[in-house]
């Protein structure tokens, strides 16, 4: 087996997947996600090429829109990614209808997608150092330990306001996990529906689908 590039480091989605080569420069290859029904309509630019790029790309290519930039860090899920760079900042594209995105622009009619990574400016304030990404949130690290979340679920973490007789829990940009305020967080890590931060004590905390099992908890007894 050959090598298709010179990696600094990889992440892997359903169909896309991301690099950083040596010289911090951001590439992406493989497919954009293409939903199964009306209810999953699946991403337009996940793959962060810009609205002309094919549906695939079959070796790792630079993300043209962000070749100055020097990245590190990169996340991708089934229909959205976040990459950081070196100064802290962090970068997102492909689906935000449900807000993941941390654009502000959920709900919106129109255009609630980004074919090309664009800054997510709420966080702009103090520098981040670390991402993650589930189906629908997305999660943020800063330097100071505090832990960031947007998107739609209870893996955000975010109490949510009732609408139309149910709970809503989207927020399109990105907003204290309150629960965690008090906590000096680590590392942070994303399924699909939960989330996981780590504490500088060792502490493990878990949150998003309410299933024991998923979360790490004990079974209730039957």
């Amino acid at each position: 087996m050959k090598p298709v590039a010179c990696a600094l480091t990889a992440e892997c989605g359903q169909k896309c997947s991301l690099l950083i080569d040596e010289s911090g420069c951001l590439h992406s290859f493989g497919q954009e996600f293409i939903g199964s029904s009306a209810s999953e309509p699946g991403s337009r630019g996940v793959l962060g090429h810009g609205d002309d790029v094919k549906t695939t790309l079959a070796l790792p290519t630079p993300l043209p829109s962000v070749r100055a930039v020097r990245f590190c860090g990169v996340a991708v899920c089934k229909c959205h990614c976040l990459a950081l760079d070196e100064a802290g900042r962090v970068f997102a594209w492909g689906e935000g209808s449900k807000g993941q995105l941390g654009l502000g622009d959920e709900g919106r009619e129109g255009r609630c997608y980004r074919t090309a990574p664009a800054l997510v400016s709420a966080l702009k304030a103090e520098p981040v150092c670390a991402v993650a990404c589930g189906a629908a949130h997305s999660l943020a690290l800063a330097a100071s330990g505090t832990l960031y979340s947007w998107g739609s679920g209870d893996a955000t973490g975010h109490e949510g306001r009732v609408v139309s007789g149910e709970v809503d829990t989207r927020t399109s940009t990105p907003r204290r996990v309150d629960a965690l305020r008090e906590v000096a967080v680590r590392a942070l890590a994303a399924g699909p529906l939960l989330s996981l931060a780590a504490s500088a004590g060792g502490e493990l905390y878990s949150w998003g689908e309410p299933d024991p099992k998923t979360l790490g908890r004990p079974l209730a007894p039957k």
